[in-house]
């Protein structure tokens, strides 16, 4: 469910407690997540290392011994055409804000 929204910085979500429980998706792992909108690959790393970020994306190749060296994984993924996330709001049945909808 939408937790919350900061333009240009993050948006989090929170577990949805009435979600069916039988769902094929399972239950949720997580009680909530927010994702952060962090440009700049040093900064996203330095996160990561620091414990600010438990997943980054676009780690550059001179900093993937870091990483490592850090304690984390890295999963290099050869990618072809652009990235895409899509986050579905339902706007069209309630109850939802009036200021999601905006």
């Amino acid at each position: 469910m939408f937790g919350g929204w900061s333009a240009g910085e993050e948006i989090a979500l929170t577990v949805n407690e009435h979600y069916f429980t039988d769902s094929p998706k399972g239950v949720p792992i997580a009680d909530a997540v927010t994702y952060r909108f962090v440009p700049d690959a040093t900064t996203r790393v330095a996160d990561l290392l620091s414990g600010n970020a438990q997943l980054v994306q676009g780690v550059p190749v001179d900093q993937v011994s870091a990483v490592e060296d850090g304690g984390q994984q890295v999963i290099a993924q050869q990618v072809s055409g652009a990235f895409s996330c899509a986050c579905r709001i339902r706007s069209n049945r309630s109850p939802i804000r009036k200021c999601v909808r905006r």
